[in-house]
């Protein structure tokens, strides 16, 4: 019950969920073993969390309107926000502060951080002069500028990159359905066991066109099981009536002129 099972011992908030849980226990026999060790693995953050809830504690003798009467979240005497992002380094800090401050640049933001981890105030306090604060009041905008620039050529060379890699693959396709639009499928299955390891390989290539569901040479193993994969799905070509490969050559062959450009090229001749 919510009674021994919650911190606060008041109704649980989806009282549903733990019904189903409840009825479906028994069907789930690992399942209490598993909250177990769960607990178990977080005990240690556990003792730290319910102290904090301890009898006559901060939490415990906080009034209504500290625990939750204020008008806005900032005024919470007991709040705390929901993730530690902030101490799990400058990049998470960083993350943290532009939910507060979303035009927040890099540069503002490692001022502050600067400022605050060296008490930069202290020694301002006692060494600024007058002419220091002007050079402090300098905008630092054509920073920020330059490091959008700097950020959009990179990710001008990123996609390029991407594109070329894109491209790349593509082309190594075509020649491959290049390759293969060269080559003769065999006749019958009493060829495959005199066919070389290389030969098989390429009979599967031409094969898996036609059929996905045929296993591709890098997962058929030795010779002797890519000869029975090789068998396989030439007896199932064979099934579907040896239908042709031409479909899947069209991207591989050079384009042929149509017939405007065949009219066109025998006016300029004439």
């Amino acid at each position: 019950s919510y009674i021994t099972g919650s911190l606060d011992r008041k109704p649980w908030e989806h009282p549903e969920v733990i019904k189903v849980i409840n009825n479906q226990s028994e069907e789930m026999l690992n399942f209490r073993w598993l909250l177990v060790g769960f607990l178990t693995g977080s005990v240690g953050c556990w003792v730290q969390f319910t102290s904090e809830f301890a009898p006559r504690g901060l939490i415990d003798m906080a009034t209504e309107e500290e625990e939750g009467g204020a008008k806005d979240w900032h005024d919470l005497w007991a709040w705390m926000p929901a993730t530690n992002g902030a101490n799990e380094g400058a990049l998470w800090s960083y993350w943290v502060m532009l939910h507060f401050k979303p035009n927040l640049t890099f540069a503002q933001y490692n001022t502050i951080t600067i400022y605050v981890r060296n008490n930069t105030q202290q020694f301002m306090n006692a060494m600024f002069t007058e002419e220091d604060y002007q050079v402090c009041a300098i905008d630092s905008s054509e920073e920020e500028a330059r490091r959008q620039k700097e950020q959009l050529e990179f990710n001008d060379k990123l996609a390029q990159m991407q594109q070329e890699k894109v491209r790349a693959v593509e082309e190594k396709q075509v020649e491959k359905l290049r390759f293969l639009s060269t080559m003769v499928l065999i006749d019958s299955v009493d060829q495959i066991s005199k066919l070389m390891v290389v030969r098989l390989n390429e009979q599967l290539d031409l094969l898996h066109l036609m059929d996905t569901e045929i296993p591709k040479k890098s997962i058929c193993g030795r010779k002797e099981e890519q000869c029975c994969h090789l068998k396989d799905a030439f007896l199932c070509y064979v099934d579907h009536g040896k239908p042709s490969f031409d479909a899947f050559f069209i991207t591989a062959r050079p384009e042929t002129p149509v017939l405007a450009d065949w009219a066109g090229e025998d006016e300029e001749d004439n």
